[in-house]
């Protein structure tokens, strides 16, 4: 045959424990040659990269009034060789994006885009990705974030110019 294939198994169909292996081939031909080969270590991988994403609140707003201006994502993950993180609009457009080496730290979302501005008012969502080299694929999401930048307004009036709290009836109260 041109080629062999492994499906992680021993010859009696148990799952091998996942770790470095390599495979080996002797071959005796009908002339008495004999020849052995080995290939290079490969690493036998079950275990899908690891990721959970938390955040305090859904909706904030990033106008440096000290409340609530970034979002805080608390972040646990595996370690792996490469996590990427990135922010959508409601349209799917991607705003911004991440990547870390090793783990994905947590951090705070100042909701700013690639460029440094502030996105607009409207529902993001995160997602945290990691594929390892064996092909083991993670995602954990958090949907949904609120950017609100609408300035809030109020007005206050009075009825009167002026007024007596004399209780005669007559302009008492505001």
């Amino acid at each position: 045959p041109k080629s062999f294939s492994w499906n992680g198994t021993t010859d009696t169909g148990t799952k091998c424990d996942d770790g470095k292996y390599s495979a080996k081939l002797y071959t005796l031909s009908k002339n008495g040659s004999e020849s052995t080969v080995a290939t290079q270590l490969f690493e036998l991988d079950t275990v899908y990269p690891t990721a959970n994403i938390e955040v305090p609140y859904l909706v904030f707003s990033p106008n440096e009034d000290a409340k609530k201006d970034t979002l805080p994502l608390t972040i646990t993950t595996s370690q792996e060789t490469l996590w990427q993180g990135i922010i959508k609009n409601a349209k799917g457009e991607t705003v911004k994006t991440y990547s870390w080496n090793s783990t994905a730290p947590s951090f705070q979302w100042d909701g700013c885009d690639e460029a440094g501005n502030v996105v607009e008012t409207g529902s993001y969502n995160f997602s945290l990705t990691s594929t390892d080299p064996a092909g083991n694929f993670a995602k954990a999401e958090i949907k949904n974030i609120v950017v609100d930048t609408t300035s809030v307004k109020a007005y206050l009036t009075t009825e009167y110019d002026s007024f007596a709290p004399n209780d005669d009836g007559f302009r008492d109260m505001q």
